[in-house]
């Protein structure tokens, strides 16, 4: 059995992932725009992934939706808005980086003020990381 046959998506999951892609913010079409394509040193990233995060008692799958996600280095890369200054997200994102690491993704934090004024610090940042999970 392959890891795509163990880990289903339900529908609402890939049918949410896809509403976020057509909804992006102003840094997510910014950073995506470096990142689609093969244009970043030939790597191939996905935009609003949905990930595995973990399996509750009742067998049901739950995922957590990556603004963008590198497979071979699992590297997660989220890109925050002034929402995750308050403290119950600050809390949620605590717990959803916990279960994500938990298999093995590593994952960074850019805000999107980061993203929108320095596009190019943000992406050697990422460069390092993928090179060093590689």
């Amino acid at each position: 059995m392959t890891e795509i046959d163990f880990y289903r998506k339900p529908h609402y999951i890939t049918t949410f992932a896809k509403h976020l892609k057509h909804n992006q913010t102003k840094s997510e079409n910014i950073l995506w725009s470096h990142l689609k394509a093969k244009q970043f040193y030939g790597l191939r990233f996905h935009r609003q992934k949905p990930l595995f995060a973990y399996r509750e008692e009742n067998w049901r799958d739950r995922f957590f939706i990556a603004d963008c996600y590198h497979h071979p280095s699992k590297l997660i890369i989220e890109i925050d808005g002034s929402i995750h200054n308050r403290k119950d997200i600050k809390e949620y994102d605590r717990l959803r980086e916990y279960l994500l690491q938990e298999h093995w993704y590593t994952i960074i934090r850019f805000t999107n003020d980061m993203v929108i004024s320095n596009v190019g610090e943000v992406l050697k940042t990422i460069k390092k990381k993928i090179y060093s999970n590689l």
